[in-house]
This record gives C-alpha cells, sequence and structure tokens, in this order.
C-alpha cells in the first residue's frame, strides 16, 4: 500500500519490473472502477455459472438421468444418447419383441430383436447348395434341347435351300421357274393387250365425232320445220283474241264515264269537292275553301287586329265546317232512307244523321263561342269535351256502307282539331273569382275623435295570401334562372331539342317536338331565348305611379323609372322575408324539433333568426380565425379570419364553403318539404307558413348555442334522409321505392312494394287503378312517411342534443341509434313517386359539404353505423409503411402518435398499418389474400367490387347512414381521431357481434318470406337459410335499418355472376370479427394504451415505494434525525412518529401529497 516494489541491489532489476507492473496493473483497475468490478462476486461468479449450466445441458442430452433441472419429459421415457445405445444393446440380445426405454418408444411401439435376423440368415445358409444344384439340372435340359433344335434346323436348309437348280425339292429352283413364267407371259399376252387398248381409245374419239355431227344435224331441220308451224298458228289465234278482246272492252266501258263522274260526288273524292267548293260544268269554284286562305293575310300588328282575325277566323271556319257538315250529312240521310226502304216497319240500326248533328252542334258552340270573345278563356275546356263527347257515340266502323269512310275522316278529323285546341295554354285560374271577401273595413273613433279605417283579413283572404306567398318563391326563382337561360341561350327556340325547350319543360310547360307544333308554346324563329328575356323585362304600365316601389329597399338602387316584374317581385319578397324575422323574434317557446319534418321547418326558419347572423359571423368565424394575423387600430385589436383553409381529407375546409353549406341546406330543406308533404292547401300548411316558425319551435338566442343545436338537427337528419334516398333510388326488383306513390289520397301498405298502380285511372268493375286485380294501389313510401311502415317504426323522441330524451330507445341492445320519426301527416296535391323525392334529396346533398360543417366540432362515435363510417373514412387511401405526404391526415396521426406517447412507440407505422389493415383502406389492392378468411378485413363489406367465385363471400352489404358524419376529417383534430382508435375499437367489436346475432335472430316467417324455413337463431345458415338473395329476404334490410345501415349495392348483390344471399353476409361477418387483423388491433390498442401508461404506473410504484421506506424509517426514529423533510408544515411535525401518521386526524393531511394520489 505504501509504494511500488523496488528489491535490494543483491536481487537486481527484477524486483522493480514486477513493481512497474503492479503500478501499471493498480493504475488500470483504479480506472473506471474496473477494481470493484473485479472484487465483485458476480463479476466472475455469473460467467461460470453459465458454463456449468450449458455443460449440464450437454450431460442431459447423453444420459437423461442427469439433466438438470427435473427428469425426463413425458411419462419417464428417455432422450439421452446413452438411452438410445441401452436400446440397440437390449436389440442384438434378444430374438423376440423388445421393450424400448427411450423416447423412441413412441413412433415404434413393437420391435423385433436384431438376434431373430442371425438366426434366419443361418436358415438361407443351408438352402443355398439345393438352389444351386436344381440351377445345374436346369443348365443341362437346355444344353440338350438346344442340340437337338439346331441338328434339325441345319438339315432343313440342306434339304430345301439348295443353290442349285437341278436339286429335288429346292425352294430356289421353284423360285426359278416363276421368274421364267413371268417372263414369257409379259412378252406375250400383256402386250397384245396393251396395244389393243391404244386402239379402243382412238376408234372411241373417231366414231363419236361422226355421230355427234349427224344427231345435230337432224335436230335442226326438225327445230325449223316446228317454228314455221307454231308461227303460222300463233298469228291466226291472236287475230280472233284481239277482235274479241275489242267487242267486249267496248260493250264493258260505254258506261264508264257516267259512273266516274257519279263517283266524283260520293265519298272521299265527293268530300274532297266539297272541301275545295261548288262543282260547276265538271270544275270546282274553290269559295269553301277561300273561305280560310283569305284569313291568311289579315293584319295581327296589334292586339286589336289579333282580335279582330280571331273572330274572322273562328267565324269563317264555322261556315267552311258548315258545307263539309251539308254534303256528308246528305251522303248519311241516302243510307238512312236506304235502310228504312228496305225495313219500313224497324227502326235503323245506326241513327248516323241525328249523332252527326250533335258534334255539329257542339262544334258550332264552340265556333260561336270563340267568334264572340276573341279569344280562348277556361269554358274552352268545358265546350271541347262536349265535343270529344258526341264523338265518343259515332262509330261508323260498325256499319260497312260508302259512307263509312267519309264519317271516319269526320270524326278524325274534328277529334284531332280538338285535340290541337288542347294544346293551347289557358290557366286553370283564368275568370275565377273568389269565393268570399278577402277583407273587411272597420271605422274606430280614437281618444282625440279623429275617424281612422283599419283593414282586417278573413280567414278567405288569409289564406289567399298564404298561397300568394307560397307560390311567391317559386315564381321569383324559375322567373330569375329563366331570365338568366334565357339571356345565355338568345338565338334558341322553344322545343324539346332545346336548352330553353327543355327548361320549359322542366317548369311544368308541355313544349313541342323539333319542327312540330304540337305542344303549349310557340315553337317559331320569332319567340326565341333574346326575345323572351326582353319580355320579362318589359316595362309594367303605370307601375311607376307606385310610391313605395320607389322607396322599396330592393329598388334604391334602380336610376330610373322603368319597373319591371321582378322589381315587384323583389319587392313583396323583401317585406315577406321582414315578416318571416318579425315571427321569430316574437316566438319564446322551448319545443324541440323532434322528427324530420320538424327538423326541416327549423332549418327552413334559420336564415330568419337572430342567432343566425351571430352564428355566422361570431361562432363559426372563430374556428377559422388566424392568431398570427392581428389588426390593431388604436387601443382596439383584433384577429382576422384565416386566409388558409382548415386541412382536413379529403378537401380542405374554407370559411365560404362551410357558409355555403350551411345556406344550401336551408335552402333545400324548404325544397324537401314541398316535394314529399306538398304546397299545401286549406287543410294543412302552406308553403310560406313553413319559414314563419309557425309550429312555434325553439330557436337558441346565442350564436354558439344556435350552432351546436344546428349540429344536433343533423346528427338526426342526415342519416333519416341517406336512407329515405337510398331506397327511392331502386324499384321494386330490387325492393326499392322508386315507383312507389306517396302524397294525398295514397294508402299506406306493408313492406315491400312489389305491384304499382298505373298513371291512368280506369273505370273497371274491380276498382283497381290499372284494371289488374294483382294491383293494389298502397305503398310502403306512403307507410315510412307517415311512420307506420312495419320493420321501421321509430322512436318516441321528445328531446335532442347533449341531454336528448327518448323513451323507447332499447337499452339492452348495444350500437343501435335512435331512429328519428319521419313525422310527415299532412299530404297535399297530387300524388308523386318515390323518384321524385330522390331527386330532392340528392339535390339537399349536392357535392358534399355538409360534411364539412360536421367536421367542425368531432363527436366520438357512439353507434355501430357511426363506429363503421369513422373507421372507413379514416384509413381511406392510407399507404403500407407510412404516409408518403406530407400534411395529409395519415402523417398528421403519426405524428400525434409521437406527442401523445412522448415518443415512446418506437415505429408509429406498425400501429397505422394495424388499423389500415383491420379497416380496409382503399388504396389496397384487393388481392387473393383478402378473400382469405384470417384476413378479411372491414372494407369486404361494403366494398364496391363484387367478387365471384367459390368460398368468396366480399360484397358491398352494408352503407352506413350515417356516412356524412365522418366524410370530413379535420388534420387539426388528429389527436381526437388517434384517441377515438385507441380506446373504441372493442366497443366496435362487441357492436359488430351484436349485429350478427340480430341478423341471426331474423324471422323469416314473420316477415312473409315465403319458402325459407330458418328459424329465429339460424338465420344466415347455410344448412338453414333458404334465402335466394340478401336483397329479395324481407327481414334483412328492417334489420339493417334499427342499426343505422342500408344493403351497400342492391343490384350488384343481386348480378347473375356475383349472386350474395343470407349466408354469404353472415360467413363474412363471422370471418371478419375472427380475423386476424382485427385480434392483432385489439392487442396493438392495448400495447399502446400499457405503453404511453408505463411511465407514469413505475413512477407512480416507485413513489409508493418511497412512501413506505419513509414510513418503516420513522418507526425507528424521528424524522428530523434522518434529515428528511415532512410535508406537514408545522413545527411538530419532526417530532411524531409513525403510529401518529396513521391517526384519523392525519389523513386528511396525507391524502394532499400529490405523489401519493393515484
Amino acid at each position: 500500500m505504501g509504494g511500488a516494489l523496488e528489491g535490494t541491489s543483491a536481487e537486481g532489476s527484477l524486483p522493480k519490473a514486477i513493481g512497474n507492473i503492479e503500478t501499471q496493473v493498480t493504475d488500470k483497475l483504479k480506472e473506471n472502477n474496473l477494481g470493484s468490478e473485479i472484487d465483485e462476486q458476480n463479476t466472475f461468479t455469473a460467467p461460470f455459472s453459465q458454463i456449468t449450466s450449458k455443460l449440464k445441458e450437454i450431460a442431459g442430452l447423453i444420459d437423461s438421468e442427469k439433466k438438470d433441472p427435473g427428469p425426463a419429459p413425458g411419462d419417464g421415457q428417455k432422450n439421452g444418447v446413452n438411452n438410445y445405445l441401452n436400446d440397440i444393446t437390449s436389440m442384438l440380445g434378444q430374438v423376440s419383441t423388445v421393450n424400448l426405454t427411450s423416447d423412441i418408444k413412441e413412433k415404434h411401439t413393437d420391435v423385433q430383436g436384431l438376434a431373430h435376423i442371425q438366426s434366419e440368415l443361418q436358415k438361407l445358409h443351408i438352402q443355398v447348395p439345393q438352389v444351386t444344384n436344381l440351377l445345374m439340372q436346369l443348365c443341362s435340359t437346355v444344353g440338350n434341347n438346344a442340340y437337338y433344335a439346331k441338328k434339325s434346323l441345319t438339315q432343313l436348309k440342306n434339304e430345301y435351300f439348295v443353290k442349285s437348280t437341278e436339286a429335288k425339292n429346292s425352294i430356289l429352283k421353284i423360285y426359278s421357274q416363276l421368274d421364267d413364267l413371268h417372263n414369257e407371259i409379259k412378252v406375250g399376252p400383256i402386250h397384245d393387250a396393251e396395244e389393243f387398248l391404244k386402239f379402243a381409245e382412238q376408234a372411241e374419239q373417231h366414231f363419236s365425232k361422226i355421230l355427234k355431227e349427224q344427231v345435230e344435224n337432224d335436230i335442226k331441220d326438225a327445230e325449223k320445220a316446228l317454228t314455221s308451224h307454231a308461227r303460222q298458228q300463233y298469228v291466226d289465234s291472236i287475230k280472233s283474241l284481239l277482235q274479241a278482246f275489242a267487242d267486249k272492252a267496248q260493250d264493258e266501258l260505254s258506261p264508264l264515264p257516267k259512273l266516274i263522274d257519279e263517283d266524283l260526288k260520293v265519298g272521299f273524292k265527293g268530300f274532297m269537292k266539297a272541301v275545295e267548293g261548288e262543282v260547276t260544268e265538271g270544275e270546282t269554284t274553290g269559295e269553301n275553301i277561300n273561305k280560310l286562305s283569305s284569313r291568311a293575310s289579315d293584319s295581327v300588328d296589334s292586339p286589336d287586329n289579333k282580335k279582330t282575325a280571331f273572330a274572322n277566323l273562328s267565324q269563317k271556319f264555322k261556315e267552311f265546317y258548315n258545307n263539309l257538315h251539308l254534303y256528308v250529312n246528305k251522303q248519311v240521310l241516302k243510307v238512312y232512307d236506304y235502310e228504312k226502304e228496305k225495313n219500313p216497319s224497324g227502326t235503323p240500326a245506326h241513327d248516323y244523321p241525328r249523332k252527326l248533328s250533335t258534334i255539329y252542334d257542339a262544334l258550332n258552340e264552340l265556333l260561336i263561342h270563340l267568334s264572340r270573345n276573341s279569344r280562348f278563356d277556361c269554358h274552352v275546356p268545358a265546350l271541347l269535351d262536349g265535343i270529344s263527347g258526341a264523338l265518343v257515340d259515332l262509330k261508323p266502323q260498325d256499319f260497312a256502307t260508302v259512307t263509312t269512310p267519309v264519317l271516319d275522316v269526320m270524326v278524325s278529323g274534328v277529334g284531332k282539331y280538338v285535340d290541337e285546341l288542347r294544346e293551347v295554354y289557358i290557366s286553370a285560374y283564368d275568370s275565377v273569382t273568389f269565393e268570399g271577401l278577402l277583407c273587411t273595413e272597420e271605422t274606430k273613433t280614437d281618444d282625440a275623435g279623429q275617424t281612422k279605417k283599419l283593414t282586417h283579413l278573413t280567414d278567405h283572404g288569409r289564406k289567399c295570401a298564404k298561397v300568394f306567398l307560397t307560390l311567391l318563391c317559386t315564381l321569383l326563382s324559375s322567373l330569375t334562372i329563366l331570365k338568366h337561360n334565357c339571356k345565355s341561350l338568345t338565338k334558341q327556340q322553344i322545343n324539346k331539342s332545346t336548352d330553353v325547350g327543355r327548361h320549359f319543360a322542366e317548369l311544368g310547360f308541355t313544349v313541342s317536338d323539333d319542327g312540330k307544333q304540337n305542344g303549349e308554346l310557340h315553337d317559331t324563329s320569332l319567340i326565341t331565348g333574346e326575345y323572351i328575356a326582353n319580355s320579362l323585362t318589359f316595362r309594367i304600365k303605370n307601375a311607376d305611379k307606385i310610391e313605395h316601389l320607389k322607396t322599396c329597399l330592393q329598388n334604391r338602387d334602380k336610376l330610373t323609372n322603368i319597373i319591371n316584374i321582378f322589381d315587384i317581385l323583389k319587392c313583396i319578397y323583401h317585406h315577406f322575408e321582414e315578416y318571416n324575422e318579425v315571427c321569430h323574434i316574437a316566438s319564446s317557446s322551448s319545443k324541440s324539433p323532434c322528427s324530420v319534418y320538424e327538423m326541416l321547418v327549423w332549418l327552413t326558419g334559420l336564415p330568419y333568426t337572430a342567432a343566425n347572423s351571430v352564428m355566422r359571423h361570431a361562432t363559426i368565424t372563430e374556428l377559422f380565425e388566424n392568431p398570427d394575423k392581428q389588426v390593431t387600430d388604436g387601443e382596439i385589436s383584433g384577429t382576422l379570419v384565416g386566409d388558409s383553409p382548415i386541412k382536413a381529407q379529403p378537401y380542405d375546409i374554407t370559411f365560404n364553403k362551410v357558409i355555403k353549406a350551411i345556406d344550401h341546406v336551408c335552402s333545400k330543406s324548404y325544397g324537401i318539404l314541398t316535394t314529399v308533404a306538398g304546397h299545401g292547401d286549406a287543410d294543412t300548411t302552406y308553403g310560406s307558413d313553413l319559414c314563419n316558425n309557425s309550429l312555434r319551435l325553439r330557436y337558441p338566442s346565442s350564436g354558439e348555442d344556435c350552432f351546436q343545436m344546428l349540429l344536433d338537427v343533423l346528427w338526426r337528419l342526415l342519416p333519416a334522409l341517406r336512407y329515405l334516398q337510398t331506397q327511392c333510388v331502386l324499384n321494386d326488383k330490387y325492393s326499392g321505392w322508386a315507383n312507389c306513390q306517396y302524397g294525398k289520397g295514397v294508402p299506406p301498405s306493408n313492406w315491400p312494394c312489389t305491384d304499382h298502380p298505373s298513371d291512368e285511372a280506369k273505370c273497371q268493375a274491380n276498382c283497381q287503378a290499372n284494371g289488374k286485380p294483382t294491383c293494389r294501389p298502397t305503398s310502403p313510401l306512403q307507410s315510412y312517411l307517415n311512420d307506420s311502415l312495419v320493420g321501421h317504426l321509430p322512436h318516441r323522441v321528445t328531446s335532442i342534443g347533449c341531454r336528448s330524451v327518448c323513451s323507447n330507445c332499447p337499452r339492452n341492445k348495444p350500437g343501435m341509434p335512435c331512429l328519428t320519426p319521419m313525422g310527415f301527416r299532412g299530404f297535399s296535391g297530387s300524388a308523386k313517386t318515390g323518384k321524385d323525392i330522390y331527386d330532392m334529396i340528392n339535390t339537399f346533398f349536392g357535392t358534399g359539404l355538409i360534411s364539412s360543417v360536421l367536421c367542425l366540432v368531432p363527436k366520438p362515435p357512439s353507434t355501430l353505423a357511426e363506429h363503421f363510417s369513422f373507421a372507413s373514412s379514416l384509413v381511406k387511401d392510407w399507404q403500407y409503411g407510412g404516409s408518403t405526404k406530407e400534411n395529409d391526415l395519415q402523417s398528421c396521426i403519426e405524428t400525434s402518435i409521437d406527442k401523445l406517447s412522448i415518443r415512446l412507440i418506437e415505429s408509429r407505422s406498425k400501429f397505422t398499418n394495424t388499423l389500415r389493415d383491420a379497416y380496409g383502406s382503399s388504396s389496397s389492392s384487393h388481392s387473393a389474400q383478402g378473400h382469405v378468411a384470417a384476413y378479411t378485413d372491414l372494407a369486404s363489406l361494403s366494398r364496391n367490387a363484387t367478387c365471384s367465385g367459390l368460398d368468396v363471400q366480399c360484397g358491398p352489404y352494408l352503407q352506413s347512414t350515417c356516412h356524412d358524419a365522418y366524410n370530413y376529417l379535420a388534420h387539426k383534430h388528429s389527436d381526437t381521431y388517434l384517441s377515438w382508435a385507441i380506446y373504441l375499437p372493442w366497443t366496435f367489436y362487441s357492436y359488430l357481434k351484436a349485429l350478427l346475432d340480430a341478423f341471426q335472430q331474423i324471422d323469416c316467417g314473420s316477415f312473409c318470406c315465403r319458402g325459407c324455413p330458418c328459424k329465429p337463431g339460424s338465420h344466415g345458415k347455410e344448412a338453414n337459410c333458404k334465402c335466394n338473395t340478401i336483397v329479395g329476404c324481407r327481414g334483412v334490410a328492417p334489420t339493417f335499418y334499427r342499426y343505422g345501415f342500408t344493403l351497400g349495392d342492391a343490384q350488384a348483390l343481386m348480378r347473375t355472376d356475383s349472386v350474395k344471399n343470407c349466408a354469404n353476409f353472415v360467413t363474412q361477418l363471422k370471418a371478419l370479427l375472427n380475423s386476424n387483423y382485427f385480434k392483432t388491433l385489439l392487442q396493438k390498442c392495448d400495447e399502446f394504451i400499457f405503453t404511453i401508461r408505463a411511465p407514469f404506473i413505475w413512477l407512480n410504484i416507485a413513489l409508493w415505494s418511497l412512501s413506505l421506506f419513509y414510513l418503516l424509517c420513522v418507526m425507528v426514529g424521528r424524522l428530523d434525525l434522518l434529515h428528511i423533510r415532512s410535508h406537514l408544515r408545522i413545527p411538530s411535525s419532526h417530532k411524531i412518529t409513525a403510529q401518529s401518521l396513521l391517526a384519523a386526524a392525519q389523513v386528511g393531511r396525507l391524502a394532499k401529497i400529490s405523489y401519493l394520489q393515484p
């Protein structure tokens, strides 16, 4: 310890060298506490222990009895090398079956001893000499037989195959003789035969030529003789026939000129002569047709000239038709007299003269009316009906005479004339008068003695005012759009082939075909888009004398006194909106909109509330404020609305888009109400009352509350409209309601809609709409709107919002949403079809901007449909292995993972990949692996593509009605979305399981699903369920509806090559619940939660351990002796004992120690 070793001079330099070594080693040991580590017992003990353990494992491999720890595995069998050698030794010494002791016994139970093989080999050595002797005998026998065979063959060769031609019995000699014979035949007979054949061929050609020439000469001579004779006979016969024909023609045609003259006066020819005029000396005067043609030159430049021309044309047409009537009547009277002569005592079968006179009188009455009034009015349709009724009674086709075609012409012509006049546009309110007084006047005298006249609306007047205000909205918007379109389509005429004509058809007018004037509106080159636009802006006469129109707020910007129809309509509409605003100010109701009808009414009236402006310019503005942009004006500073939009998926959200979406929803809500319930009548609610809060609904006074209530209304309204939209786009083949009628007078029916009434009612004995016994003029769509459709009954909602109240929401069925009632009771107007509702709702949703409003204040999913929508939208377009784009939702989620976990999660992409795999990203390819049950994802239940093939079940089964709630996902809410993605999968899983249970509990019998014997609990099992398609099963749609779903794509599910039934859906849903993806997701969520909580857990344990150590220490001495400062601030606290810490009086103070709190 004193210093380094030096030694003495006698010991030399060795001690000094050793001392240097000692010094260097000591220094090294002092560095990094190496010495203490060497002194530490575990420094060498641990490695030695590991070496000893490995050696024992090797010993155990040699001999299992030495294995450490424990005995051999299984039932005591041994698996060491020595054990295997012992078994082999036992096998070498035994003949019978050997009992093995090692673990090889598991695969080889009956093993014979190897000594048995040795005994068998000894027996084999004894039998080998015997086999050798037998083989030698066999070789000797074969050799003898071969010798005799060879001898016989040699003899045969020498006797029959001798080369000499003289040898007896030689086969070669016979061959030589046959060759000689062949040569002799070839030179003699064969040569002669060939020469004969050559001669015969030449002789054939020579003699056939001579014979042919002789026959042809004989035929020509015969033809000449026959032709000469036939010509002579033909000329004689023709002469006699022509003479006979001339005599016969003279006899037959001599009376023909007289008959032709008579024919020109009857039938069609006579009718055409009557059309043109009287016949004088074979020529027509043209007097009758000139009555009409002369009117073509009448002047129509002014309204007075038009009236005069119209009256003259009506009078001249009356005279023109009178001549035609006289002709036809004269022809009919001939037939009438002929029938009377043939049957004097009887009555003619057809009283044509009387019926023809009835038509004449009806048409004459119409023409006199037109000539007197000089225009078409409301009486014309009734007069036309009189003519049509008279035409029905006249059916000349039942009596085949010469006058029948003429009567056909009269009926057809007059009928076409009536049809043409029916094309004239006549207002339904033409010449209609009010049924009562619109207002009454009352005279009152005030306290000052002045008399005032007060005007009061009558009940009839109030209804008339509501009718006008109801049509005012439609009139102003329609005319504004019409003017805009006509200004841009200046050269187009009004017919079905032009945009102007199609727009008029959408407005309800009957438009003519191109080139055919068969509609209500003129299709001429004079009436174009430019002409219509100018007509709409024409100055209204004497309108400038109304002083209010000059001072009205809507017309103050006009620089001229030219007032058109738009100025008047805008003025009235402006005051109508003021009236609506006043009605909302006066309302103090606390009634919440609790049905779809009331929610649509609430949205319609929202723009007229005072809170609407605050909500738009304060509440919503705060969501877009940019803190980095401050403006200062003296002592006042403010925050500007951010120019940058809110980043979101799939599109960014801007302030203007949100305001536009709210305005769109409010305006289109009125359209849905009028489309479904009608514009109103005396027994229902008028359309104008939908805007003035006639239902006395509650509107919050503050902007924040108003915006929150708007979101609550949208959360309940949109799913109901989505379901209605999906059903109304499908026809009855796919259990849809597109052809189902609804409205006034349409009775409800049970689900589903199979047969539909015809638009044309027929007077049949069975009183059906189309005369078919199978047609049921009832509608499930009407039942759904009335909240009476079986399987779709709603809940009794009495309040909405954060504290919504529903008296019959199922508590024991998780995942079901609260079903909002439709609430439509009174209908007005004509009946419509579900296709009309679909068109209006489709316009309501538009481009999907409504989802951007719901995205501003995120709401956690609470139902199965909401979970489904959120999960599908969250992973949409996610990439495997992490985001490849900057500032998209996936990258924001990954950033949130780092932030919320304090970077404790090592690989954030692993968690996003798990979510992507479980829920199914749209960017992932749908490969064959996706058809394996273990790799089923959520998207397989709603994928647009329907897969076909054996054991392939994925398809568009489900579509969430809550799709709009999570279609937009803002990036700034990524922390919230991540929290939902971590904590909600267990709830989502349980909701999917509840859907599976509910689907299997469908009772096909209660839904009248014929041919399916499955009972509740077995629906969807292939052995029991006989439903051909999931679309055709009547219990599926109500079950999906209760969970907030509709069928994803009914047409794809019924496609022939990929039809899906209930069993396919059950199989796919079970595969999803049992898939590895879903199990991995739940496991990863557990790991994520534990990882982020682990630091706190261990810190909490450490603090509690320290507290326990604290208490143990004070049990030995006072706190001040241990120099530990107490959390108790009083001086006496340093002298307290451990027992006093547990006293009741001190527990409250101990509870205030922060690190002791859980």
